[in-house]
């Protein structure tokens, strides 16, 4: 998963790589309309589509022949998320979460049922943000929370493995990926996190 987030966070970290990403959302295209339409030249275009292939964001969708040149290459956006990055005073933490295709049928259903879909869209937007707001209060008591074991922990553990191993788990919460960013055994780590959380 850390490997696919960091292939991820490299891929739009970059205006023209996520601007070609909104582009072939709108319509699969071929790197001499990009070209045309980001206003850079197709050189540049091929190296971050290039990157965006490789990093599975896009894919070939097909050739079509062209009368001016070599035939086109014609790509289409592939395996979406969304990222959600964390930054407080006391953890950071970026998840990727898969978006995958929800039941297209019930949407459509609901749109010829007289559902109009830009008011469907204000709505998703707004429940969206309400989401957000609610997890921001909720990473705020995170926050806290996590502060609070630290000085619990700093007070606790006088050794290093032990504190490393306590502050790991209480930011991943996973025993077996603390032992192997530690390389202290499971239940090593399981014996330190007992005495925080009996």
């Amino acid at each position: 998963m850390d490997e696919l987030i960091d292939y991820f966070l490299s891929a739009i970290e970059n205006e023209t790589r996520r601007e070609i990403l909104r582009m072939l959302t709108m319509d699969p295209s071929y790197a001499l309309e990009m070209s045309r339409k980001i206003g850079i030249s197709q050189q540049a275009i091929n190296k971050q589509l290039y990157f965006l292939e490789k990093a599975g964001l896009i894919a070939l969708d097909g050739v079509i022949p062209s009368s001016t040149g070599p035939p086109r290459r014609i790509y289409r956006p592939t395996n979406f998320h969304t990222l959600v990055f964390d930054y407080s005073p006391n953890f950071v933490r970026v998840k990727l979460y898969d978006l995958t295709d929800e039941d297209e049928d019930a949407t459509l259903s609901s749109i010829k049922n007289g559902e109009k879909p830009i008011s469907m869209l204000r709505e998703i937007d707004q429940r969206i943000d309400k989401i957000m707001e609610e997890r921001g209060e909720l990473l705020k008591v995170r926050d806290s929370i996590i502060s609070a074991l630290r000085e619990e922990i700093g007070r606790k553990y006088s050794d290093s493995v032990s504190r490393e191993a306590a502050l790991r788990y209480i930011d991943s919460l996973d025993v077996v990926d603390v032992a192997r960013k530690t390389g202290i055994p499971v239940s090593m780590v399981q014996a330190i996190i007992k005495e925080i959380d009996p």
